[in-house]
């Protein structure tokens, strides 16, 4: 019985050594790195928002936010003829971009540059309404 378990730990030992003293291929890893930037550059803005107020129905009628060249392009359409207030933040929360008084009833767009601090933060505020939202990467 004692030969069995010494024969058992020296294999364990054997095996723990041959494993502790294996190294991963250079290529390999930097096969690894490029396949993990491929599935990172396929990510893509993703706008979400809530709007909030007197009648809760969605006051946005059109909203479509791309990446390209580093830039973000932000496209916003309300279904109201008020006058807004515009507001931008970054992940930071440094104000961006903010513009008050427009009206949204045209399309508004939006160029953010550079586009990598995300997750980005929006408020449309009226009378009426404000409307919170967010870009974040999916």
């Amino acid at each position: 019985m004692k030969q069995i378990l010494c024969i058992f730990g020296l294999c364990t030992l054997l095996t723990l050594g041959f494993t502790a003293c294996q190294t991963e291929d250079p290529l390999t890893l930097e096969l690894q790195q490029q396949e993990m930037k491929k599935r990172d550059s396929k990510k893509h803005p993703k706008l979400e928002y809530v709007t909030t107020g007197k009648n809760n129905h969605d006051q946005l009628s059109k909203c479509s936010v791309t990446e390209n060249n580093g830039k973000l392009h932000v496209v916003f359409q309300l279904s109201t003829t008020d006058q807004v207030s515009l507001k931008f933040c970054d992940s930071s929360g440094k104000i961006i971009f903010k513009e008050s008084r427009i009206k949204l009833n045209n399309t508004k767009e939006i160029d953010i540059s550079p586009a990598e601090k995300y997750p980005y933060t929006f408020k449309i505020e009226a009378k009426e309404f404000i409307i919170l939202g967010n870009i974040s990467l999916e």
